[in-house]
C-alpha cells in the first residue's frame, strides 16, 4: 500500500521476544578475566559511549543523550550493567527498564532489555549472555514475571542468545 507513495519494503523485520520469569534464572559463570557490575556514570560514561560506537558503527549516541537517559525518572542504575575486563576496559553492556504500568496483555509489569552491546574486540566470549542473565535476575528481584527483548531479523547473534535463554517470538513486524 505504501509502495504507491514511493516507499520500498525492506526485508528486515523487528522481532519482539518474550521470556516468562517463573523459574529460577540459571547462574552463568562470567567469562574468566571479567566482572559484571552496575554502571557508574562519573567513572564510566565516556568509555561506555566509545563502546557503544564501536558496537554500533552508525550510532550517533552522545554523552548528552546518555546523561538524559540516566536522568529519566524510570532509570534504575542496577539495571544498567557493564562487563569489564581485568585491565578496567569496558567490554560490553546491557541496559534494562521496567514498564510503568501493568501490561494488559500479560496482567503484570514487564522488564525490558533495551540494549545489549559488545565491543568487537570481545565478541563471542559469552559476555552478552552473562549480562542478560544478570539483568533477568534483577528483574526477578523487582518481582517481575515477564521480560521482553527486541532485535532485528538481521541480528542473528542476538537471536541465538535469546533462543538459548528460552525467549520465544511474540511478534514480527516489517520496519
Amino acid at each position: 500500500c505504501l509502495e504507491r507513495f514511493g516507499f520500498t519494503r525492506e526485508d528486515m523485520t523487528s522481532l519482539e521476544l518474550i521470556l516468562w520469569l517463573n523459574n529460577a534464572i540459571p547462574q552463568l559463570d562470567v567469562p574468566k578475566g571479567f566482572i559484571i557490575r552496575p554502571m557508574q556514570s562519573d567513572r564510566d560514561l565516556l568509555a561506555l559511549i566509545n563502546l557503544h560506537h564501536a558496537a554500533f558503527e552508525n550510532s550517533k549516541m552522545s554523552v548528552q543523550e546518555r546523561i538524559a537517559i540516566m536522568n529519566m525518572p524510570e532509570y534504575r542504575p542496577e539495571l544498567d550493567l557493564l562487563a569489564e575486563n581485568q585491565d578496567g576496559r569496558l567490554a560490553a553492556y546491557c541496559m534494562g527498564s521496567i514498564g510503568d504500568d501493568v501490561t494488559p496483555q500479560f496482567g503484570c509489569k514487564v522488564g525490558f532489555i533495551n540494549i545489549v552491546a559488545t565491543h568487537p574486540d570481545f565478541q563471542c566470549l559469552g559476555l552478552a549472555k552473562a549480562l542478560i542473565l544478570n539483568l533477568l535476575r534483577e528483574f526477578q528481584v523487582f518481582g517481575l514475571k515477564v521480560a521482553m527483548l527486541g532485535t532485528s531479523s538481521e541480528n542473528i547473534p542476538m537471536q541465538h542468545i535469546a533462543k538459548n535463554l528460552g525467549f520465544q517470538l511474540l511478534s514480527s513486524k516489517f520496519t
